[in-house]
């Protein structure tokens, strides 16, 4: 691994916790899963190559993200959730359906694998193959 891709993954790094507290300076709900969520969609639409982390550093970023959710679903959410179970159950629904079917559609005309086609279109999810754990960059 080379200085620069070295430098690269730090500064990703650095601007992704940066990002989380700016947000959380501001007020903004889970600001430390928004920001570094707007710091890699920056670097993805910006057409750079991919930085790859190793396979600890993927899964402590999983593992992150898993406590601060944790954190954000409490007592409260989950009775508001069974209060209005009909509106919560016709958006899960509403999101579903049309996701699904535009992950058949990647699947058909962009030759992807089904998994990739139908995982990567569903909301807040994203499909890893193998050992491939990166950030575009």
């Amino acid at each position: 691994m080379g200085v620069k891709v070295t430098a690269v993954k730090g500064v990703l790094i650095g601007l992704a916790v940066l990002s989380g507290f700016i947000l959380s300076r501001l007020g903004l709900p889970a600001s430390f899963l928004t920001g570094p969520l707007l710091v890699a969609a920056f670097f993805a639409v910006t057409n750079r190559s991919v930085i790859r982390f190793n396979l600890f550093i993927y899964r402590l970023a999983q593992s992150v993200i898993g406590v601060m959710l944790s954190f954000t679903i409490t007592g409260k959410s989950l009775q508001t959730i069974v209060a209005n179970w009909l509106p919560v159950v016709t958006l899960v629904v509403t999101m579903l359906a049309p996701t699904t079917l535009i992950g058949v559609g990647l699947r058909r005309f962009a030759n992807l694998q089904a998994g990739t086609a139908l995982l990567g279109a569903l909301p807040g999810l994203f499909w890893v193959g193998g050992r491939n754990h990166a950030w575009p960059l």
